[in-house]
């Protein structure tokens, strides 16, 4: 009998890609449900090890084996929080989109961009960007520490979020 073709199916699920836990972390914010740091019961400031620590508690509590079907939702989102949570990258890129959603209302968020996208203003020490308002986005030196920062127009209510990670080559 040739199996050729045919696909086995294993025990343990794919683990899900980058590009499918950050689509879930804007639609969880995009649909204002509890965040990833409420279902968790920590802070954006938490350790990992707190967070680690919150996640095991709540996974014994809510796992589908121990609790009935409601259960099994709630233990979802907690696995995906994790997910999410426990990821430097992802977490950063939660965080960023998390203020951003934060400030939506006041400042909503046209597009997202990369540092290169930037003016350098050596005089002034900063990046600049022009909003299409005529204002501009202006990027401290200083803040270009951070992967991802949410940064206002000085004229307008929008803002932009700038990947400040630079790619070395």
């Amino acid at each position: 009998m040739a199996t050729e073709g045919l696909h086995t199916r294993t025990s343990e699920p794919a683990e899900p890609s980058r590009v499918y836990l950050t689509l879930c972390c804007i639609i969880f914010i995009y649909y204002q449900m509890a965040n990833y740091y409420d279902i968790l019961g920590v802070t954006p400031t938490s350790s990992r090890e707190e967070l680690k620590r919150s996640y095991h508690n709540l996974a014994r509590e809510h796992h589908p084996d121990k609790t009935n079907n409601q259960a099994s939702s709630r233990f979802h989102d907690i696995d995906q929080a994790w997910k999410v949570l426990s990821d430097d990258q992802l977490r950063k890129k939660y965080d960023a989109h998390l203020k951003a959603s934060e400030s939506d209302e006041v400042h909503p968020v046209q597009e997202e961009i990369h540092l290169s996208e930037t003016v350098y203003n050596a005089e002034l020490k900063h990046y600049e960007k022009d909003c299409r308002c005529g204002g501009c986005y202006v990027l401290s030196e200083c803040d270009v520490g951070e992967d991802l920062l949410v940064v206002d127009c000085d004229n307008c209510s929008l803002s932009i979020v700038v990947d400040c990670v630079v790619v070395k080559k």
